[in-house]
């Protein structure tokens, strides 16, 4: 699973494709968001949205598919 693009800022959410997801999130005051996907383990592989359209960052993940456990992280100013 990777970062293989940077996906669409519609629709919001994690919207699941063949081959993929493409995860858009509205953080406007967030710097920088990331997808934490944890493994059966409970470890995680932290996947950056690096395209920004205003206030929403996106990312088409390729490789994530159904079942799959995540969560999301925000960085900025407090």
């Amino acid at each position: 699973m990777r970062v293989a693009g940077a996906g669409r800022p519609h629709p919001l959410g994690l919207t699941l494709e063949p081959g993929g997801a493409n995860m858009a999130v509205r953080a406007g005051a967030a710097e920088r968001v990331h997808l934490c996907v944890f493994d059966a383990a409970g470890a995680a592989t932290r996947l950056s949205l690096g395209a920004r359209t205003g206030d929403v960052h996106h990312a088409w993940i390729e490789g994530l598919a159904a079942g799959a456990r995540y969560g999301l992280r925000a960085d900025g100013p407090a």
